[in-house]
């Protein structure tokens, strides 16, 4: 099944995905899995999508989105899981601005319900030059990749108790400070649902480069693969300390 999508989501951005797209109807329900699907209605508030450029952008009734499935734990917006099974036509979720999909169990009343994503199936990659076999697409595809660096770079770490709770203005805060004294600053997002936004507010205030779990191939972070994501990210930042 070919495809043009109206929107790509910032969760796919390791892909470098085109509008025109090949789907297949075999869908692997993975933490990852990129998937393509339309858009059930409108909505008034809580509306928009993030995209590969971390630009904001209104989402319609119709509209053909490309995103990821995984889940989500928000207080302050929606509760979404992994379903056990997806196929072409099922209803899911978009769960967060960044385009993760899953099947919302809760929500905060301030976001009111999510918008439904019609499933169309999984995108397909071709890789190889000319090849006609196309792979089922995943984030991890083109995402950074242990390299075997031991991360030596400075890291000073901001934690907050919940979304909303002034990490990234505080992180933001340092970041200037830091560059104002004249000290190289990377930063690096390590935990929580994919989005760009954080890290390009980091660029924004000095940094000259930044990272997040979704660079490593993760949609949103948990006990079994925040500190692998931490030491990826942290390697990598200490490569370009030295570069």
């Amino acid at each position: 099944m070919r495809i043009s999508a109206d929107k790509i989501a910032s969760v796919t951005r390791n892909l470098r995905l085109d509008r025109s797209l090949t789907l297949s109807p075999d869908i692997r329900t993975e933490h990852g899995a990129v998937v393509a699907g339309r858009i059930v209605g409108d909505k008034s508030g809580y509306n928009q999508l993030e995209d590969v450029h971390g630009r904001m952008n209104v989402l319609h009734g119709d509209d053909v989105l490309v995103g990821a499935l995984g889940h989500r734990n928000a207080l302050h917006g929606y509760e979404g899981v992994l379903p056990a099974s997806v196929e072409p036509g099922q209803i899911l979720h978009v769960l967060n601005l960044g385009g993760v999909i899953g099947e919302c169990v809760s929500h905060n009343p301030e976001v009111g319900t999510p918008f439904e994503f019609e499933v169309l199936g999984q995108v397909l990659v071709y890789p190889e030059f000319q090849s006609r076999e196309g792979r089922p697409a995943n984030i991890r595809m083109g995402a950074l990749q242990r390299n075997g660096r031991k991360p030596d770079c400075r890291v000073i770490y901001v934690a907050g108790t919940c979304m909303n709770s002034g990490k990234t203005a505080a992180a933001c805060t340092l970041v200037r400070r830091l560059c104002q004294a004249g000290f190289r600053v990377g930063g690096a997002k390590l935990t929580g649902v994919s989005l760009m936004r954080d890290t390009l507010s980091m660029r924004d205030y000095g940094a000259e480069v930044t990272y997040d779990f979704t660079d490593a191939g993760i949609v949103c972070t948990g006990p079994d693969s925040a500190a692998q994501v931490a030491h990826t990210l942290f390697a990598e930042l200490s490569g370009r300390e030295q570069g």
